[in-house]
C-alpha cells in the first residue's frame, strides 16, 4: 500500500517581510494540487525558542573545549 500525502511543511531558511513573502505565497499557489498557503508571524515563543537552542549549543561547544583542554593538559 502506498503513503497518501495530504500536506508539507516548507520553512524559510530566513525571516523575510510580508511583502516580500507575498510573491512566494503567490509561487506556491500556482502549483497543481495546491489548496492553501497560510504564512506564519514569528511569536515571542519562538523567539525563546531560538534563544534556547542557541544556549544549548554554546554550552555544548564549551563542554567539548573543556574535555578537549583536560585531555591535553592531562586531567581526566
Amino acid at each position: 500500500m502506498t503513503d497518501r500525502y495530504k500536506g508539507f511543511l516548507v520553512t524559510l531558511d530566513h525571516e523575510i517581510r510580508e511583502d516580500d513573502a507575498e510573491y512566494i505565497m503567490i509561487a506556491l499557489k500556482t502549483i497543481k494540487g495546491v489548496h492553501s498557503v497560510k504564512p506564519y508571524v514569528k511569536s515571542s515563543e519562538d523567539h525563546m525558542c531560538e534563544q534556547k537552542a542557541i544556549m544549548d549549543t554554546y554550552q555544548k561547544v564549551i563542554e567539548t573545549i573543556l574535555k578537549a583542554r583536560n585531555k591535553i593538559l592531562g586531567r581526566e
